[in-house]
């Protein structure tokens, strides 16, 4: 009798032991693997990423500018067709007055200067201080202007639809669109650089354009500064 209860007590006090090393075991926290220490990239892989960064920034701005030039060659078409079909002059002195002062607000836009010679002494600007505000502050000038030439011409339609001062507001307006679509360029050129430091040598060449294009006396301002 003796010897069985020493057996069992042996047995219990082996199951207990092994359940005790099991819980232990268990319990323990798991050990990670090595992992490999992350290699810091190189100069050549860096470069690459930033790329491809300014890559798909520069397409989805470039796209965005784009859709804006279709919009303001359309509208650069229209004014020019709806001056072709106005009737014989149709003289009010509100209107004239209006256009004149719309008139003046874009000789003040460009100092005084033709449009070409103007951006030619903006980019100039640009090349001496290196600021792009210069020419981002200039373009909101002409895109408020735009705004209140179509407002006017909107005014006008509703009132007769024709007349000598909507004749001159339509062209004043085809000329604020294309002064506009050059900004449009020169903002494409801008990204087309791989860097910052680009963009002057760059801006140069549009420079260039400009007095080329205003040396020509070309009319029809379908340009593309990169060509």
């Amino acid at each position: 009798m003796t010897s069985i209860s020493s057996n069992k007590e042996s047995i219990c006090a082996s199951r207990r032991s092994k359940h005790h090393e099991k819980r232990s075991n268990n319990s323990e926290p798991a050990v990670p693997k090595d992992l490999a220490p992350a290699l810091p990239l190189s100069k050549e892989e860096i470069q690459a990423k930033n790329r491809e960064k300014s890559r798909r920034s520069y397409a989805k701005r470039k796209s965005e500018i784009q859709s804006r030039r279709r919009v303001t060659r359309s509208k650069v078409r229209h004014s020019k067709s709806l001056v072709m079909k106005l009737r014989p002059e149709i003289s009010y002195a509100s209107w004239e007055n209006r256009n004149n002062q719309l008139n003046a607000y874009f000789r003040d836009a460009c100092k005084g200067a033709e449009s070409l010679r103007f951006l030619q002494n903006l980019v100039e600007e640009y090349l001496r201080d290196r600021e792009w505000k210069t020419i981002e502050t200039a373009r909101s000038v002409f895109d408020s202007l735009l705004t209140s030439v179509e407002e006017f011409v909107r005014g006008v339609l509703n009132a007769m639809g024709a007349g000598a001062p909507l004749k001159a507001t339509m062209s004043l307006s085809a000329k604020i669109s294309e002064v506009i679509r050059y900004f449009d360029e020169m903002e494409i050129v801008r990204l087309e650089c791989d860097s910052p430091t680009d963009v002057p040598k760059a801006m140069e060449s549009v420079l260039h354009s400009l007095r080329k294009i205003e040396e020509n006396d070309i009319r029809s301002r379908e340009w593309n500064f990169m060509h």
